[in-house]
């Protein structure tokens, strides 16, 4: 009796070793096939796996998430968003049966569903995914963590990256604060912190970043054995808000203190109105609905939405950093109720415009048509050792002479980290280029 059972368990782990050769080996082509690009192929093999996986252990086991979340990102690169939703969405499933809801497992998932929803152009449940890897990313790890950090900067990023930058300094002021209560108030980790800072009050309009970034001075001094690179891009980051600041003494010290040799000039992210003394003279207003008849109102706009309103020309620019390619606003306040009015279309590389308003200075045939992203304009031009921009010329253009007019105005009004010297100093650098474009990926159909 016992010979017979010992038969039967042998026959059974022998099938076992040859499902499991099997499986590996299917592994491994689809692994291979999404290295070569060959997404259909990989899709219908990691499908084999999970088909294979779950006969031999279950429809829930946890072995299923590395085939559904292989067949996930295949699909995603094929363009079938629904069937990537579908495969990503059972592997979140199973983890969560698994290892519960807020099992960190799933925050590569979380990533996937964003991105698919940008592509689906529905930032708004995009939002909606990075904030609950927040969540996810806060219940499993310490107050003052490292790992806590780097989750807080990974949302501040995503503010920043789609416009909410009023959420981003909230975040960063909480991050500031968890950090004091836990006596990290110098930690390293925190340059990151006060840069973001910086960099979100420039993109939001607020004056004097520099300000924010003399904490990294005493950080850096509390530090002295920080790595080379580090120090750098402290240093490079308060030089930088001097120049915004047009205070460009104070900017060459920092710069030289980089120690960084012969580098050209670079863009420094920040916003701007293009007219403020237009801005200074019209008030725009709203007029807000209401059941009852003859119930409407008008209120002032806010600085945001005079700045933002369509059916005008362009009133601002935008150079975000790093240059992601969302192409979109979300709106911090939530006016209305409707999730349109808290999305708004921008567009551009390396400046960003409102989509609406570039519109409204072009001709006809390149409104909400594709030809708008076939414009290319280059410009050459000075950086001067204070940042700021002379002797603008289009050196190339397909584009209408309303928006070769535009990118001269808003070059001149741009900031540079001007060109460094073999002692790290600013010079003048004459004939830089920038290739404009208006692409956009997650264009609203």
């Amino acid at each position: 009796m016992i010979r017979g059972f010992t038969l039967i368990m042998l026959s059974v782990w022998a099938l076992t070793v040859i499902g499991d050769a099997d499986t590996d080996r299917l592994i491994r082509q689809a692994q291979q096939h999404e290295a070569d690009g060959e997404f259909q192929e990989a899709a219908d093999t990691w499908q084999n796996v999970a088909s294979m996986t779950a006969e031999q252990s279950g429809n829930f086991d946890i072995a299923l998430f590395e085939p559904l979340m292989g067949q996930g990102r295949s699909l995603s690169a094929l363009g079938q968003y629904e069937d990537a939703m579908n495969a990503f969405q059972n592997a979140q499933n199973i983890v969560h049966r698994n290892e519960g809801v807020f099992t960190v497992r799933q925050l590569a998932i979380v990533d996937e569903l964003t991105e698919i929803a940008l592509q689906k152009s529905e930032p708004l449940d995009a939002d909606t995914q990075q904030k609950f890897a927040f969540v996810i990313s806060r219940r499993s790890y310490d107050n003052g963590s490292l790992e806590a950090l780097a989750a807080s900067h990974k949302l501040v990023n995503w503010y920043i990256d789609t416009g909410q930058f009023k959420n981003a300094l909230n975040q960063l002021k909480q991050i500031q604060k968890e950090m004091e209560l836990t006596g990290r108030d110098k930690d390293p980790a925190l340059i990151d912190t006060h840069i973001l800072a910086a960099k979100a009050r420039r993109l939001s309009g607020i004056c004097c970043s520099e300000k924010n970034l003399q904490t990294v001075l005493e950080i850096l001094e509390a530090n002295p054995d920080l790595p080379s690179d580090i120090n750098s891009r402290a240093y490079h980051a308060l030089a930088d808000a001097f120049i915004v600041s047009q205070k460009p003494e104070e900017a060459a010290k920092y710069y030289a203190l980089g120690q960084q040799q012969n580098d050209e000039p670079k863009l420094i992210a920040k916003s701007k109105p293009l007219d403020q003394a237009r801005m200074n003279q019209v008030t725009l207003y709203n007029v807000i609905s209401n059941p009852v008849p003859g119930g409407e109102r008008i209120i002032r706009m806010t600085r945001d939405e005079q700045l933002s309103s369509p059916f005008q020309e362009p009133q601002q620019f935008l150079v975000p950093d790093p240059v992601e390619d969302y192409n979109v606003r979300i709106v911090d306040q939530m006016n209305s109720t409707d999730r349109r009015d808290r999305t708004l279309d921008v567009v551009g590389s390396p400046f960003r415009f409102y989509t609406d308003q570039l519109e409204f200075i072009l001709p006809h045939s390149f409104r909400k048509t594709d030809k708008l992203a076939e414009i290319s304009i280059t410009l050459d031009f000075t950086v001067q050792s204070d940042g700021a921009v002379q002797n603008v010329e289009i050196i190339e253009s397909n584009a209408p002479r309303k928006l070769d007019r535009l990118m001269r105005d808003v070059l001149l009004k741009s900031s540079f980290r001007p060109a460094l010297d073999i002692n790290g100093l600013p010079v003048n650098k004459d004939h830089v280029r920038i290739t404009q474009k208006f692409i956009n990926k997650h264009s609203n159909e």
